[in-house]
């Protein structure tokens, strides 16, 4: 049973007892909504760098389309080749998006990368949730328990050894 718990000094608020299944079950879901926290957290950090890469690649081109154009080639380029480099420019960004982007928009983050990222910024958990999750899903069984030493094993007499 647990203590009656004050709020302000002289009044004390009725305690709620909660059984075990149903405190197991708030720490499950706390765990979980902690795992899942950390996922959106670690797409929405994928999502920006890799946007973040493309606007840095796409400012590359640009830059060497200009310098190519206002200080390599006599005249500048034709307006044909202007539009060449503009449609590979949104080709190559179309298929970077399909390619790099869309699968960490369409697809979730793995729980256990969730964990693990967990898992290094507090490294007092020491594996502990990767193997909470796995054994949640089945996937590392639970080990039995030692209960004592091991029986001593019978030993065949040196005569019948050979």
């Amino acid at each position: 049973m647990a203590a009656p718990t004050r709020t302000k000094p002289g009044r004390q608020t009725q305690t709620r007892v909660v059984d075990s299944d149903s405190r197991v079950l708030g720490y499950e879901q706390y765990v979980n909504e902690q795992v899942r926290s950390t996922a959106r957290s670690v797409r929405a950090m994928d999502v920006s760098l890799s946007i973040l890469r493309l606007v840095v690649g796409l400012l590359v081109v640009l830059l060497g389309a200009a310098v190519l154009e206002h200080w390599v080639l006599p005249g500048g380029l034709a307006g044909w080749q202007r539009y060449l480099v503009f449609g590979g420019l949104t080709a190559a960004a179309f298929a970077w998006a399909v390619r790099d982007l869309w699968p960490l928009v369409a697809r979730g983050i793995n729980p256990l990368y969730a964990a693990q990222t967990i898992e290094q910024a507090s490294p007092s958990l020491k594996n502990s949730l990767i193997n909470l999750l796995l054994r949640r899903a089945g996937l590392c069984p639970a080990r039995p328990a030692a209960k004592g030493p091991a029986p001593p094993t019978r030993r065949r007499p040196r005569s019948a050894r050979r």
